[in-house]
């Protein structure tokens, strides 16, 4: 490990006080790089928590940057939880590391959490990429660690397929019946929007059609909130300014089909929120935004289409990769670290069991 007499940890208590270049520049040399890390969206999503900032910031001695961590303290069950910001909102999450600091920026941060908030329950590290350095030095770091799995991101890497073998996954008997179905009704357009202008006028329609989706659903839409209506408003208004936002539609004469609010970053297309009208169910308009959305990623040269976080069958009918994010949890107490561990030991042999159980019939 690099001397660590050599480095400095600060602790920085607003976005302001942050050089939005300097944390980019960081994010390039970064080992995980996705939109979810950028300054801008850590800033948005810290804007609409009640949570306390922890944004800490790790340097060479009077030299370079080479490290944030944005993080934020909430409570919790009574208990005080240190986590990443990007994590309340985003598929991933991450430190913003210099990959030839990785170790000693860890160790840095990890021993300014637990020096600093002595009353801490635990630092919750969650949806961490599978390639991130975290979940190698994490344990290095702390005994009290624990790692677990999380969320599956089926992804469409291109290269590992030729063209004619992607295009037949797209155009596959089903899925030329639902378009030609669609297609005979009427005027059929695709449209993809990277200027905030071209896209506030069909916002309101994606809302209410979001809406109209979930409304008999256990899961109700996020869009009946205003607030969360004033998130993605200005969410798409700040991203739209480095061209991460592809705002996709689908109508057909008149009505709207489908939206999908998507990003572009580092040649990856991210699958983030689509919607469709269940008027046409019966078509899959869902099923036909997301080919017209890989078609458009492929033709914008991206090298892959990242369907996320998410199990659901139809990603895995187009992906062929499949990821997992991971959750780190740290403890300040060793007997807490135990309990959790021997939880998280009998929910897997649960699972296990469950499994076994499963096939056997």
């Amino acid at each position: 490990m690099k001397n660590i007499e050599n480095y400095t940890i600060e602790r920085v208590y607003s976005f302001d006080d942050i050089d939005q270049n300097e944390w980019n520049d960081v994010l390039e040399k970064s080992t995980v790089k996705t939109i979810f890390q950028t300054y801008e969206w850590n800033r948005l999503v810290y804007e609409y928590t009640d949570h306390e900032l922890v944004l800490l910031r790790v340097r060479l001695k009077d030299s370079d940057v080479v490290a944030f961590a944005p993080l934020c303290q909430k409570i919790q069950d009574d208990k005080k939880i240190i986590q990443l910001i990007s994590a309340v909102r985003g598929d991933y999450a991450d430190f913003i590391l210099h990959n030839e600091h990785e170790l000693v920026s860890i160790k840095l941060i990890f021993e300014y959490v637990f020096d600093n908030f002595p009353d801490l329950f635990k630092l919750e590290l969650e949806k961490i990429p599978h390639n991130s350095p975290l979940l190698s030095i994490a344990q290095k770091i702390s005994q009290r660690t624990i790692i677990a799995d999380g969320a599956t991101c089926p992804s469409l890497v291109f290269q590992n397929e030729t063209f004619k073998t992607v295009s037949k996954k797209l155009n596959n008997k089903k899925m030329r019946y639902y378009k030609r179905r669609i297609m005979s009704m009427g005027d059929y357009v695709v449209e993809h929007h990277t200027d905030f202008e071209a896209i506030e006028p069909y916002l309101k329609n994606f809302y209410n059609q979001h809406a109209a989706r979930w409304k008999n659903t256990p899961w109700p839409s996020r869009f009946l909130n205003n607030k969360e209506c004033e998130f993605f408003n200005k969410m798409i208004k700040k991203l739209t300014i480095n061209n991460h936002i592809i705002f996709s539609v689908i109508k057909l004469g008149e009505e709207f089909l489908g939206f999908h609010i998507g990003f572009s970053f580092k040649d990856r297309f991210i699958w983030y929120k689509p919607t469709y009208n269940i008027e046409y169910s019966k078509y899959s308009p869902g099923l036909v935004l997301m080919k017209e959305c890989i078609d458009f990623a492929m033709s914008n040269n991206c090298t892959e289409f990242d369907f996320a976080a998410g199990n659901e069958s139809y990603k895995g009918r187009f992906s062929n990769v499949v990821n997992k994010n991971h959750n780190i949890s740290v403890y300040s107490n060793r007997i807490d670290w135990y309990k959790s561990r021997v939880r998280l030991a009998y929910n897997q042999l649960k699972q296990k069991i469950k499994s076994v159980l499963k096939i056997s019939k």
